[in-house]
């Protein structure tokens, strides 16, 4: 006999030893079902909610579905779902022991997933031995993402508010100085409109000198004028023309300063929950039948390879 087994050999030898492989199969599906039973596996259910960002503000290349992905994944927000719900006790894990929080964050980090989706949406799954807690976890996550998304956005706005507030009074500041140089020159020149009053006393000064009223009140008061406007009246329009631009960029400051003013007060949400969380009814984890499958499935095969192998020497043993 060769040392290669054929089909029909294999066959034989199954038969020939059915009653110890099966007697082995049927021992690892008992040891199986006994070991994956709830007293040395605790079963874990679990609860999933699948949200898109919304009212997120992009920053570098980052889109907006990672930048929420990095809000579920701050440390801050683990720390609060740890604290508020005891997890150091429900983890059994001593909370005064040596590297007590290295291991709460590792099985914390092992029954929290977050990902994302193939559709640019986030995913967030618990698992926990109980179906409420893995629930309330899920909700806890998406309300504090979107409290932690609210602060930031509210500190930028504050920031925006204070940088805002500064050059509003620095604006102030030099609209008030151009204002106070252009009531001087209204006081002192008389200057009130530079285009009109320049064409007006010119046409006066015109009209009474052709009439031969050179010595009037009339017409001194228009050469006055046209002194004044040949004297200060470059610097008059200067300023006037900046007095209008200054007011503009005031106006367009306090349209910012109101805005970050209102976006301090606002209340928005960031995350449109599509798939909402659920108390799960049936467990998630083991998977029984798969387990015992797997026990069954590698004991037989194994038990084979052994009489295969001693059935391989046995031969050799003939032979020689």
């Amino acid at each position: 006999m060769g040392n290669d087994f054929s089909f029909s050999e294999l066959t034989r030898i199954v038969s020939k030893n059915f009653k110890f492989i099966a007697g082995i199969g049927v021992l690892a599906a008992i040891c199986s079902i006994i070991f994956s039973s709830e007293i040395f596996i605790k079963p874990r259910f679990k609860s999933t909610a699948i949200v898109y960002p919304s009212n997120i503000s992009e920053y570098s290349e980052e889109s907006r579905t990672e930048q929420m992905l990095q809000l579920f994944e701050s440390s801050d927000i683990r720390d609060t779902l740890i604290n508020k719900y005891g997890l150091f006790s429900h983890y059994d894990i001593d909370s005064t022991g040596e590297s007590a929080r290295f291991y709460v964050i590792n099985e914390f980090n092992s029954r929290v997933q977050i990902k994302k989706t193939k559709y640019e949406a986030v995913e967030v799954v618990v698992e926990d031995e109980s179906p409420k807690l893995a629930y309330l976890m899920v909700n806890e996550l998406l309300k504090q993402v979107n409290l932690k998304a609210r602060n930031l956005q509210r500190s930028k706005s504050m920031e925006i508010v204070e940088m805002s507030k500064r050059q509003l009074l620095e604006q102030e500041a030099r609209m008030d100085s151009i204002d106070r140089k252009l009531n001087q020159l209204r006081k002192e020149k008389g200057l009130l409109e530079y285009e009109m009053q320049t064409q007006e006393a010119s046409k006066g000064v015109y009209r009474l000198a052709a009439q031969g009223k050179t010595g009037s009140k009339d017409y001194n008061d228009a050469r006055k004028t046209l002194e004044n406007l040949a004297e200060s009246g470059g610097e008059f329009k200067m300023l006037y023309e900046q007095a209008e631009l200054a007011n503009e960029y005031y106006n367009k400051l306090m349209e910012e300063h109101q805005t970050a003013i209102n976006d301090i007060r606002k209340d928005l949400t960031y995350t449109n929950t599509v798939v909402y969380p659920e108390i799960a009814d049936k467990k998630h984890y083991p998977v029984r039948w798969l387990i015992v499958f797997t026990a069954v499935f590698s004991s037989v095969l194994f038990s084979i390879i052994v009489f295969l192998f001693i059935e391989k020497k046995d031969v050799g043993t003939a032979e020689a």
